[in-house]
């Protein structure tokens, strides 16, 4: 798969995850654009959370803990895998 399509991938992931919190208690869910870090992972939708989504088909469960943990900048870290 090229660069492009495992970033649609990606992207198409983090709305379903989107439309799921919204649909269940969350409205104000939104997907977080990437660059410096400092935003409080692929999707805010509650304050204390780093929600990390991956969509891909073997898992790399250490490295994206490791991504989480390091991002996390003192917010629970949580990784949802499709």
């Amino acid at each position: 798969m090229t660069g492009a399509a495992n970033r649609r991938r990606g992207a198409d992931a983090e709305r379903r995850v989107v439309a799921y919190l919204r649909a269940n208690g969350y409205p104000d869910a939104r997907r977080t654009l990437a660059g410096d870090g400092l935003q409080p992972g692929d999707i805010d939708f509650a304050p204390g959370i780093h929600l990390e989504v991956k969509d891909v088909a073997s898992s790399a469960w250490p490295s994206w803990r490791l991504q989480a943990v390091n991002e996390c900048r003192g917010r629970i870290p949580i990784v949802v895998r499709r």
